[in-house]
C-alpha cells in the first residue's frame, strides 16, 4: 500500500464570510477537516459512537458543556477534542473561527 502525499495548509485560502470551508474530505478514510466560522449562538451536538472531533480555535470564545455536566471554556489557540459519543452544546460566545478534524470509524 502506497503512502499518501502529505497536505499543504498554509496556502488554503479562507474567507471570512464563508460559515464553513471543508479543505480535505475522505469518505474512504473517514476524514473531514477545514476552517469552519460562527457568530454567537448555541448548537447541540450529539456525536455517535463512531465519530469525534480535534479543534482548534483561531479566533473568538466558546463554552463546551457536555451531557454530564462538565463544562470548558476554550479561547482562541486552545486545542481540544470532542471524543466518540460526545453529547452537549457548543455555545459561540463570540465570533469564532477554528481549524477542525473530524474521524468518523466507518460503521460495521
Amino acid at each position: 500500500m502506497s503512502s499518501p502525499e502529505s497536505i499543504r495548509f498554509s496556502e488554503c485560502p479562507v474567507t471570512e464570510a464563508v460559515q464553513a470551508n471543508p479543505f480535505y474530505q475522505s469518505a474512504e478514510l473517514g476524514v473531514d477537516s477545514g476552517f469552519w466560522a460562527s457568530e454567537p449562538g448555541i448548537i447541540e451536538l450529539d456525536f455517535g459512537p463512531s465519530q469525534c472531533e480535534l479543534c482548534t480555535l483561531l479566533q473568538g470564545k466558546v463554552r463546551l458543556s457536555s451531557a454530564n455536566g462538565h463544562e470548558a471554556i476554550y479561547c482562541a489557540g486552545d486545542t481540544f477534542i470532542m471524543p466518540t459519543g460526545f453529547r452537549g452544546r457548543w455555545e459561540t460566545l463570540e465570533t469564532v473561527r477554528k481549524y477542525y478534524l473530524i474521524l468518523q470509524r466507518p460503521e460495521a
